[in-house]
């Protein structure tokens, strides 16, 4: 046999998440049985939660993974994380480790029936890699593998995990067909085909796979597929069941009846097996489920608690406002005196993040009602803001704008690129609990506050053009920051079918996108003309007037005023070859006018020349 085709089916790199020491090693040795024999390697999983009141048993797991390594001759490898939830961490250490198989153990069984427990659920309704949930049964021999046939695909990835269990523990390979009495209506047109063709379709299916030879056919009678197989099977016996990788399948397997009813009535052990068959695939599917594989995607408790928290974000309660007054008066401070410290002291203490994630989420799920309630705190605390920014600003003594002003009164495409980075920044923060808030909340108030603070300013110095220019850059900032927050939490899994259907919200939110990215890009594209301009008049004057230093370059319209300072006289004939050379450089007509500040150089004091006092 090919050495190739040996391995098929193998997993190379294993998650094995395990917590209690009476179970552990049988389900890592259950795991070892699914690894690649020569490259496989097993990562075993401990989270270490915090405030637990559990004993931690971290040690007593070194020792059990030690011992399965030796036995099974397989590396096991134990890893504690520390998580803020169970299924969380288990999803991190997936990602982390790049695994191509996860292994989950059921719960215990309780009042006769089969709980599959909270975090189980949790990663498997989440996770897209390869995926086996597994109930062992203590004190069990195994003595057959049997493999229900259900669908081709899935039954086929599921016969090659059952085949290295076979050949592991030395013991037979079942294909098990059940035979229902209760003939299919004529009209289903989705009924199985019949038993005589599914042997068919399986014997071919197998022909060209590992181990085929030792797959044994059985039919069985039944009246479902669940009866006829725990009819047949012994406590002695692993269960191996296909699941589809589709999540309407995997809800129907894993947390249907069918799976229930499999779990409360197989007498031995039971492994329900969810594969990604990349050969069967289109390139765009496997795009998606690689890029699904490395996207932090939130467990339905992370989802609940997002959208909870969400409700609390929108109000605008006492500490809201008190903030948002002390911030705006840090942040106009600060732009007075031009400190970078004292606004960014405005920024770690402004709480526009907290409305601005809310309509987010509202976004998101498509609920009005969240969304109108977040917009109102929003315009509330700009508005509240502009009052407080503008009152500074009519009681202050700075006539003109500071550079930090007039560094928010030119909104650029970078601007918008700051914002959207924001936005994400923030949403990714709320939903995942192990990042500070507050890192976020300092990046959106950055996109923020200065700008809101910047209009006031403006409008209280009468500045219009600053007033202006600052205030499409706040609108801009708002805009860019709701919608990224939403698409974050949209990939997060934080989406649903509120009031507002899913496709209009993202047309909707696309064309805003792109309606303030048209006059943005236009913006940047002038600011880098001018940086450009500029750039070319400071390296002409600078190459023809030696020791010329400038101080300053302003634009308006096509003249160039600039201010230097040189030590020497410039004639009108200099100038004007300076403005005709500066022309060829930029490819456009201007005028040059030059205001030069005159340099004196103090001559050396011949100390012989200077009579003494006497």
């Amino acid at each position: 046999m090919d050495e190739k085709k040996k391995f098929t089916g193998y997993a190379h790199r294993v998650v094995v998440p395990i917590a209690n020491p009476r179970t552990s090693a049988q389900l890592l040795r259950f795991a070892a049985s699914l690894t690649h024999p020569e490259k496989g390697r097993i990562r075993a999983i401990y989270i270490r939660l915090p405030n637990s009141t559990y004993e931690d048993v971290s040690e007593k797991l070194e020792k059990i993974c030690y011992v399965v390594s030796q036995s099974q001759d397989v590396p096991v490898e134990l890893m504690v994380m520390n998580a803020t939830s169970v299924a969380r961490g288990v999803l991190d250490a997936v990602r982390e480790a790049n695994a191509d198989l996860l292994v989950l153990g059921f719960q215990a069984p309780l009042d006769g029936q089969f709980v599959i427990g909270d975090v189980t659920e949790e990663v498997a309704r989440v996770t897209s890699n390869d995926l086996i949930v597994y109930r062992h049964v203590p004190d069990g021999e195994i003595k057959r593998v049997l493999v229900p046939v259900t669908d081709l695909a899935g039954t086929e990835s599921a016969l090659l995990h059952a085949a290295h269990l076979a050949n592991f523990h030395d013991v037979p390979l079942f294909a098990l067909y059940v035979e229902t009495s209760t003939p299919t209506p004529f009209w289903k047109t989705d009924a199985p085909p019949p038993i005589w063709q599914q042997m068919s379709l399986m014997e071919v299916a197998l022909s060209g796979e590992p181990h085929h030879e030792q797959v044994q056919h059985k039919i069985i009678k039944g009246q479902d597929i669940v009866s006829g197989v725990v009819s047949e099977a012994t406590p002695d016996d692993i269960i191996v069941l296909s699941v589809q990788r589709s999540t309407s399948s995997l809800n129907k397997w894993l947390f249907g009846p069918t799976a229930q009813k499999m779990l409360r009535l197989a007498p031995g052990a039971l492994a329900l097996v969810k594969r990604h068959d990349e050969e069967d695939d289109t390139i765009l599917n496997q795009v998606a489920h690689y890029l699904n594989r490395w996207t932090p995607r939130l467990t339905l408790g992370e989802r609940t608690e997002v959208i909870s928290q969400a409700g609390d974000l929108v109000r605008a309660n006492t500490n809201y406002l008190v903030m948002i007054v002390l911030s705006s008066i840090l942040a106009s401070i600060g732009l007075l005196q031009s400190s970078a410290a004292v606004i960014i002291g405005a920024m770690l203490v402004a709480p526009l993040m907290s409305p601005l994630m809310g309509f987010g989420v509202g976004l998101a799920l498509g609920e009005l009602d969240m969304m109108r309630k977040s917009a109102l705190t929003v315009i509330q605390g700009v508005l509240m803001v502009l009052v407080v920014a503008m009152f500074v600003g009519l009681i202050s003594a700075f006539p003109l704008p500071t550079p930090e002003m007039l560094a928010r009164g030119e909104p650029t495409f970078l601007d918008m690129m700051v914002a959207l980075a924001s936005g994400v920044a923030g949403a990714f923060a709320l939903a995942r609990k192990d990042i500070p808030a507050a890192l976020a909340g300092t990046a959106i108030a950055a996109a923020l506050v200065p700008p809101i603070c910047t209009t006031g300013l403006a409008l209280a110095l009468g500045e219009m053009d600053l007033m202006v220019g600052a205030g499409l850059l706040t609108i801009v900032n708002v805009i860019c920051i709701s919608i990224a927050s939403a698409g974050t939490f949209a990939l997060l899994g934080v989406r649903g079918t509120g009031e507002i259907p899913t496709v209009r919200r993202w047309i909707v939110s696309g064309l805003l996108l792109v309606l303030i990215g048209i006059p943005m890009g236009f913006l940047l594209w002038n600011a880098t003309q001018q940086s450009r301009v500029k750039y070319e008049t400071e390296q002409v004057l600078e190459e023809r007037f030696q020791g010329a230093e400038v101080v300053s370059v302003d634009l308006e319209g096509s003249a160039i005023i600039v201010t230097i300072q040189s030590p020497q006289s410039i004639t009108v004939p200099e100038m004007v070859a300076t403005e005709i050379e500066l022309e060829a450089r930029i490819d456009k007509q201007i005028s040059l006018h030059l205001i030069v500040l005159s340099v004196v150089q103090a001559e050396e004091v011949n100390e012989d020349a200077v009579s003494p006092l006497e």
